[in-house]
């Protein structure tokens, strides 16, 4: 390889560079510059050999094979079909020309001199986007531009500075030929509020000059320093620091960005946040840091100083969350709010002691034993009716008409007694507590029993890591607004949520409080907690502050009393906790729950007084036909 002694410049001055603004034992992720386009339409092979190729139809022009770049197929139009003479040849163009080759030697120069030092770990790669890369914390970055497609290059950055983690990081950016306005890579660097940077571009001598730039107070562009050439690299002091936060910001502007997203963040009538727990939470901290609120916007602004709330992603990538560089405020619970399970009338205790099936039997051996003493007593007593008066007055306590003499009868009656005592054990002793039994059927609480139940399942746009917490199902309601699934929810009642608990709480007490609605259950432990935090660009000079007053505000328990006041201003959630609490807790015994003991009472005694004069009634008549 044959290098120009400017060749040699930018390998040496960018290594003595990172020596003074990287640690030894850093990682440096590279980017190789790529071309926009080819010249595809002027390759053709010449007709003396098919292994050679010519620029612009001309044979005498033969181009280097490292000037050429291979064309997939997929990349290879209708359009870029030629014909080879007049052989009516049809082939595909799949070598096309390089413009920028020449500046690979520049590239590998680069690459090879810090690659010798073997005091850093290298990543490199092409200008695509790198969204596998963004969570890796590197100590540098080189960032290789062609000059003369300087604005595509620019464009390709902006994606990559938005995905990238930079905030302590030093960027070099090196500019290979003579750019017609370096001022647009400094715009670029203003608007990121890239501090830690230093651009290196060629000058109309072509000698590699070494620049950077100045923020004013709020950190934004001030003016280009140049710091001096590569030639003078070793004897120029080039080391880059972060710039300071500051305490008073004197009234420098933000932006809040972000969607209407309750409690978290209100709109207005003019669809401007002006309200929510994220907005109070901003308003002290922008307070604190003497900065003045310019402006509310709903779409994107790709500026530094925008601070967005936690449910709006600004300029990132769907991989790069803000809780990689952002301080937690606010923890939130995602679970499911299932229907409450409706609660039995107290009278009907007494019957829950033993199942319908128990009861049952009773009723079902009360009919037994009356067919069996009429087939035990058949050939001796003439009188049907009394078979089945004595077994009742057995059961009631009452007397019969006449004492059973019968043995067959006493053997019934013995094991009438032996079962009534051992029926009235087990039912005197569950019998107190079912009377303080809240009388609450059995409640949905568990995700298996969510999956076997028939309730249809709702739910806001929910990430895809989340899904697991979803039962399996072929159906499910998706809402895209979370007052519209909770309207629904309120208004059905064979429905299950999955949602916050003070997202839920809080449109429950703003706008369902007064309608007769579905009372809803809080699964009490399965589910998901998802830390809340603002957003904000990762080299937003607001970022440090923000995120350091945040964690004293968490520390402080005041982020708590914002979400408690702002959720729950009037202690409407704790009553309704307590509430809950006192339907699903036993109680103590009172005379309530004695009702029921005095409604079977009065309806024995009714029903004895019925049996015994009837039974009356038919002796009468009995002795008096007879």
């Amino acid at each position: 390889m044959v290098y120009k002694t400017n060749d040699h410049e930018a390998p040496k001055c960018v290594v003595e560079i990172l020596k003074l603004n990287v640690p030894i034992g850093g990682t440096i992720f590279i980017s190789i510059a790529t071309e926009k386009s080819s010249v595809r339409s002027e390759i053709r092979r010449t007709k003396r050999s098919p292994s050679v190729k010519t620029h612009n139809c001309s044979e005498e022009k033969i181009i280097e094979e490292d000037h050429l770049q291979y064309l997939d197929m997929d990349v290879v139009y209708e359009y870029q079909k030629y014909y080879v003479g007049n052989l009516n040849l049809d082939w595909e163009c799949k070598w096309c020309l390089r413009v920028n080759a020449s500046y690979d030697v520049i590239q590998n120069g680069i690459i090879e001199q810090i690659h010798k030092e073997n005091s850093w770990t290298l990543t490199v790669d092409v200008m695509e986007t790198y969204s596998k890369y963004n969570f890796y914390k590197f100590d540098g970055f080189i960032f290789i531009l062609l000059a003369k497609q300087l604005n595509y290059h620019m464009r390709n950055l902006k994606h990559i500075i938005r995905n990238l983690s930079l905030p302590k990081a030093t960027v070099i950016i090196i500019v290979l030929g003579i750019p017609q306005n370096i001022q647009v890579v400094f715009d670029f660097l203003s608007t990121f509020s890239l501090f830690k940077t230093i651009v290196i571009h060629q000058d109309k001598n072509e000698f590699f000059s070494i620049s950077s730039w100045r923020p004013d107070h709020c950190g934004n562009f001030e003016r280009v320093i140049l710091l001096g050439t590569c030639q003078e690299v070793r004897t120029i002091p080039i080391r880059l620091k972060i710039a300071e936060s500051q305490r008073d910001y004197k009234k420098c502007p933000v932006v809040i960005y972000g969607h209407n997203d309750p409690p978290f963040a209100i709109y207005n009538n003019y669809d401007v946040i002006t309200d929510g727990i994220e907005f109070i939470l901003i308003q002290q901290i922008i307070s604190h840091l003497n900065l003045q609120l310019k402006d509310y916007k709903t779409d994107e602004f790709d500026k530094t100083e925008t601070i967005g709330l936690g449910g709006s992603r600004i300029g990132t990538d769907e991989l790069m969350n803000s809780i990689t560089f952002m301080e937690r405020y606010h923890t939130e619970f995602f679970t499911w709010f299932v229907p409450e399970s409706k609660s039995r009338p107290h009278w009907s205790n007494l019957t829950q002691v033993f199942n319908i099936y128990t009861w049952g039997f009773i009723l079902l051996s009360l009919a037994l034993i009356s067919i069996s003493l009429k087939l035990l007593n058949s050939l001796k007593i003439t009188d049907h009716m009394q078979y089945f008066l004595d077994p009742w007055a057995i059961l009631l306590n009452v007397s019969a008409s006449k004492i059973p003499h019968g043995i067959s009868v006493r053997v019934v009656f013995m094991t009438w007694v032996i079962s009534s005592i051992a029926l009235t054990t087990v039912f005197q002793a569950f019998m107190t507590s079912y009377f303080t039994d809240p009388g609450i059927q059995h409640q949905i609480d568990t995700f298996e029993e969510l999956e076997e139940s028939n309730l249809n399942l709702s739910f806001h746009i929910l990430p895809k890591e989340y899904w697991y917490i979803l039962p399996i199902r072929d159906k499910y309601i998706q809402f895209t607004n979370m007052c519209d699934m909770l309207i629904y929810c309120f208004y059905v009642s064979n429905i299950g949520a999955f949602t916050d608990e003070n997202i839920f709480i809080y449109n429950s007490r703003l706008y369902f409080k007064d309608i007769r609605t579905t009372s809803f259950h809080k699964f009490s432990s399965e589910g998901i907690s998802v830390h809340r935090t603002l957003n904000m660009f990762t080299l937003s000079p607001y970022l440090p502050l923000v995120n350091k007053l945040t964690k004293r505000l968490v520390e402080a328990g005041i982020v708590e009393k914002i979400v408690d006041d702002f959720v729950d201003p009037s202690g409407w959630t704790r009553g309704v906790k307590l509430e809950a609490n006192a339907k699903n807790d036993y109680i103590p015994l009172s005379l309530l729950h004695m009702t029921s003991v005095f409604t079977y009472l009065l309806i024995g005694l009714a029903l004895s007084n019925v049996i015994f004069v009837g039974e009356v009634i038919l002796n009468y008549f009995h002795f008096y036909t007879t």
